[in-house]
């Protein structure tokens, strides 16, 4: 579903300005309510849990909606920035029971990015977990636009 699949920034949820180091955290979710306000309200204690400061819902053909969730969490001071990565990565994935299943961290351009794919895993009646993502400074699924020179 691309509508939830599109970059964005997100800004810390006290609007704080954010850091480079910032833990920035999406969350796509399927929920099988047919109306955006119908489904803003299912997510919106998920939504409250994990300090979303950006919500994106989009309704699908189908009697469901597509949900991004993002948030911008500060680093402490001193601390190891993969560590941070690698702890938001298992408080998401235990919040939405998916443990087991286990991040995949990837190193790429942009450096460290968790990510979880999955098909869909229902978490809640009606809830289906669909991806989680963290990664510093931006929005894991950011990659910078490449311009044409000629």
């Amino acid at each position: 579903m691309p509508e939830i699949e599109e970059s964005s920034y997100v800004t810390r949820l006290d609007f704080t300005p954010r850091q480079d180091q910032d833990v920035i955290s999406r969350v796509h979710l399927r929920v099988l309510e047919a109306g955006v306000s119908a489904a803003l309200t299912r997510c919106l204690p998920i939504a409250e849990r994990m300090q979303a400061s950006y919500v994106r819902v989009v309704a699908q053909d189908g009697g469901f909606c597509e949900v991004a969730l993002l948030s911008a969490s500060p680093v402490a001071e001193g601390a190891e920035p993969e560590r941070e990565l690698r702890s938001a990565a298992d408080r998401l994935a235990a919040q939405f029971g998916a443990s087991e299943r286990g991040f995949e961290f990837r190193d790429g351009p942009y450096g460290l990015t968790g990510v979880l794919e999955t098909e869909p895993v229902e978490f809640m009646q009606g809830l289906w977990l669909r991806a989680l993502y963290v990664r510093a400074d931006d929005d894991p699924l950011y990659v910078e636009p490449v311009y044409d020179e000629s």
